[in-house]
Protein backbone atom coordinates (compact mmCIF):
# COMPACT_ATOMS: atom_id res chain seq x y z
CA UNK A 1 0.00 0.00 0.00
CA UNK A 2 1.55 3.28 -1.11
CA UNK A 3 -1.05 5.70 0.28
CA UNK A 4 0.29 8.08 2.90
CA UNK A 5 3.83 6.79 2.39
CA UNK A 6 5.18 9.36 -0.01
CA UNK A 7 8.81 9.18 1.08
CA UNK A 8 8.86 5.37 1.07
CA UNK A 9 7.19 5.33 -2.35
CA UNK A 10 9.75 7.76 -3.71
CA UNK A 11 12.59 5.61 -2.33
CA UNK A 12 11.04 2.50 -3.87
CA UNK A 13 10.82 4.15 -7.26
CA UNK A 14 14.34 5.57 -7.13
CA UNK A 15 16.13 2.56 -5.69
CA UNK A 16 14.16 -0.33 -7.13
CA UNK A 17 12.33 1.03 -10.16
CA UNK A 18 15.46 2.57 -11.64
CA UNK A 19 17.91 0.00 -10.33
CA UNK A 20 17.70 -2.54 -13.13
CA UNK A 21 16.85 -5.49 -10.87
CA UNK A 22 13.08 -5.36 -11.28
CA UNK A 23 11.25 -6.42 -14.42
CA UNK A 24 7.72 -5.19 -13.64
CA UNK A 25 5.67 -3.06 -11.32
CA UNK A 26 2.22 -4.70 -11.12
CA UNK A 27 -0.29 -2.11 -9.97
CA UNK A 28 -3.96 -1.44 -9.65
CA UNK A 29 -5.40 1.85 -10.90
CA UNK A 30 -5.08 3.62 -7.54
CA UNK A 31 -1.48 2.49 -7.03
CA UNK A 32 -0.57 3.66 -10.54
CA UNK A 33 -2.14 7.05 -9.88
CA UNK A 34 -0.29 7.51 -6.57
CA UNK A 35 3.09 6.25 -7.81
CA UNK A 36 2.90 8.48 -10.88
CA UNK A 37 1.89 11.46 -8.73
CA UNK A 38 4.76 10.97 -6.29
CA UNK A 39 7.35 10.30 -8.96
CA UNK A 40 6.35 13.17 -11.22
CA UNK A 41 6.09 15.63 -8.38
CA UNK A 42 9.50 14.80 -6.87
CA UNK A 43 11.71 13.36 -9.60
CA UNK A 44 10.43 14.81 -12.85
CA UNK A 45 9.71 18.39 -11.84
CA UNK A 46 6.48 17.95 -13.73
CA UNK A 47 2.95 18.45 -12.55
CA UNK A 48 1.16 15.15 -11.99
CA UNK A 49 -1.98 16.96 -13.18
CA UNK A 50 -0.61 16.93 -16.72
CA UNK A 51 -1.01 13.13 -16.63
CA UNK A 52 -4.36 12.70 -14.92
CA UNK A 53 -5.52 9.71 -16.92
CA UNK A 54 -4.60 6.02 -16.68
CA UNK A 55 -2.77 6.00 -20.04
CA UNK A 56 -0.85 9.21 -19.35
CA UNK A 57 0.14 8.08 -15.86
CA UNK A 58 1.41 4.73 -17.12
CA UNK A 59 3.42 6.29 -19.93
CA UNK A 60 4.88 9.03 -17.72
CA UNK A 61 5.86 6.62 -14.94
CA UNK A 62 7.32 3.96 -17.25
CA UNK A 63 9.38 6.56 -19.12
CA UNK A 64 11.38 7.15 -15.96
CA UNK A 65 11.82 3.54 -14.80
CA UNK A 66 13.84 0.60 -16.04
CA UNK A 67 10.98 -1.71 -15.02
CA UNK A 68 7.82 -2.08 -17.04
CA UNK A 69 4.47 -1.06 -15.58
CA UNK A 70 1.45 -3.35 -15.81
CA UNK A 71 -1.76 -1.94 -14.40
CA UNK A 72 -5.30 -3.17 -14.08
CA UNK A 73 -8.51 -1.26 -13.56
CA UNK A 74 -12.18 -2.22 -13.44
CA UNK A 75 -12.68 -1.93 -17.19
CA UNK A 76 -9.26 -2.56 -18.71
CA UNK A 77 -5.64 -3.58 -18.24
CA UNK A 78 -2.58 -2.07 -19.86
CA UNK A 79 1.20 -2.48 -19.98
CA UNK A 80 3.76 0.28 -20.45
CA UNK A 81 7.49 0.34 -21.08
CA UNK A 82 9.86 3.22 -21.78
CA UNK A 83 7.08 5.77 -21.99
CA UNK A 84 4.89 3.86 -24.43
CA UNK A 85 1.87 1.63 -24.16
CA UNK A 86 2.70 -1.96 -25.11
CA UNK A 87 -0.77 -3.45 -24.95
CA UNK A 88 -4.24 -2.64 -23.69
CA UNK A 89 -7.23 -4.89 -23.29
CA UNK A 90 -10.74 -3.97 -22.35
CA UNK A 91 -12.40 -6.16 -19.74
CA UNK A 92 -16.06 -7.11 -19.71
CA UNK A 93 -17.36 -5.56 -16.53
CA UNK A 94 -19.36 -8.01 -14.45
CA UNK A 95 -20.88 -7.66 -11.04
CA UNK A 96 -18.20 -9.29 -8.91
CA UNK A 97 -19.19 -11.76 -6.22
CA UNK A 98 -15.95 -10.88 -4.42
CA UNK A 99 -13.11 -8.46 -4.90
CA UNK A 100 -10.64 -9.25 -2.13
CA UNK A 101 -7.71 -11.03 -3.74
CA UNK A 102 -8.66 -10.14 -7.33
CA UNK A 103 -5.54 -8.02 -7.85
CA UNK A 104 -3.30 -10.77 -6.51
CA UNK A 105 -4.93 -13.26 -8.87
CA UNK A 106 -4.49 -10.82 -11.77
CA UNK A 107 -0.80 -10.47 -10.85
CA UNK A 108 -0.40 -14.27 -10.78
CA UNK A 109 -1.97 -14.57 -14.23
CA UNK A 110 0.29 -11.83 -15.57
CA UNK A 111 3.41 -13.49 -14.11
CA UNK A 112 2.34 -16.86 -15.54
CA UNK A 113 2.10 -15.15 -18.94
CA UNK A 114 5.66 -13.87 -18.55
CA UNK A 115 6.95 -17.31 -17.56
CA UNK A 116 5.40 -19.04 -20.56
CA UNK A 117 6.63 -16.33 -22.94
CA UNK A 118 3.39 -14.65 -23.99
CA UNK A 119 3.52 -11.35 -25.84
CA UNK A 120 2.12 -8.36 -23.89
CA UNK A 121 -1.44 -8.48 -25.30
CA UNK A 122 -1.82 -12.20 -24.56
CA UNK A 123 -0.20 -11.77 -21.15
CA UNK A 124 -2.77 -9.24 -20.02
CA UNK A 125 -5.51 -11.31 -21.65
CA UNK A 126 -4.48 -14.26 -19.49
CA UNK A 127 -4.33 -12.08 -16.37
CA UNK A 128 -7.78 -10.66 -17.11
CA UNK A 129 -9.25 -14.13 -17.68
CA UNK A 130 -7.83 -15.49 -14.44
CA UNK A 131 -9.09 -12.49 -12.45
CA UNK A 132 -12.52 -12.57 -14.13
CA UNK A 133 -12.99 -16.23 -13.27
CA UNK A 134 -11.97 -15.49 -9.69
CA UNK A 135 -14.40 -12.62 -9.08
CA UNK A 136 -17.25 -14.48 -10.78
CA UNK A 137 -17.38 -16.95 -7.86
CA UNK A 138 -18.27 -16.01 -4.30
CA UNK A 139 -15.61 -18.21 -2.71
CA UNK A 140 -13.00 -20.82 -3.36
CA UNK A 141 -9.55 -20.83 -4.88
CA UNK A 142 -8.57 -19.27 -8.19
CA UNK A 143 -9.52 -21.16 -11.35
CA UNK A 144 -7.60 -24.23 -12.39
CA UNK A 145 -5.52 -24.29 -15.55
CA UNK A 146 -8.24 -26.37 -17.22
CA UNK A 147 -10.90 -23.78 -16.31
CA UNK A 148 -8.74 -20.94 -17.63
CA UNK A 149 -8.11 -22.81 -20.89
CA UNK A 150 -11.84 -23.44 -21.26
CA UNK A 151 -12.68 -19.77 -20.64
CA UNK A 152 -10.04 -18.56 -23.08
CA UNK A 153 -11.31 -20.91 -25.77
CA UNK A 154 -14.85 -19.56 -25.37
CA UNK A 155 -16.12 -22.59 -23.48
CA UNK A 156 -18.82 -22.75 -20.79
CA UNK A 157 -16.76 -20.90 -18.19
CA UNK A 158 -16.53 -17.74 -20.31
Amino acid sequence: DVWGKEQATLELLRNVGKGGNLDWFLLNESELREMARVHLLHDANESPCSHDDFDGQGKALSKRLTAGVAAHARGWSQTFRKGASEAREEVSVITPLRTTGAGDVWNAGFMAGILIGLVPALRIGLANAVASLYVARASGPPATLAQVREALSGGPGK
